[in-house]
């Protein structure tokens, strides 16, 4: 049996794949725009994870799953034109 083909991520799914890899790298920069380098790294990251089924997920430990979600869409909400742009035409 085929696999169905994935659908496109969208640019919240994009933005937060982008801020995630900034805030567990240590290198969270509120404010900075977001570079088509790092969409495109993220996408390519992505696309090379397996998409077999995990046994048990290791946490960075450093920002609980509901604080980063929280801390990702509030930047969300506020996010500028330029880095906006590129995450639409990426998605």
């Amino acid at each position: 049996m085929m696999e169905k083909p994935k659908h496109p991520l969208s640019s919240y799914n994009l933005f937060f794949l982008v801020q995630r890899s900034r805030i567990v790298k240590g290198l969270d920069q509120v404010g900075v725009a977001i570079t088509p380098r790092e969409v495109r790294a993220v996408i390519v990251e992505n696309k090379t994870k397996a998409s077999k089924k995990r046994l048990h997920r290791r946490s960075h430990g450093k920002i609980s799953f509901k604080e980063l979600t929280t801390e990702i869409s509030r930047r969300w909400k506020s996010v500028d034109a330029v880095s906006r742009k590129v995450l639409d035409d990426a998605a």
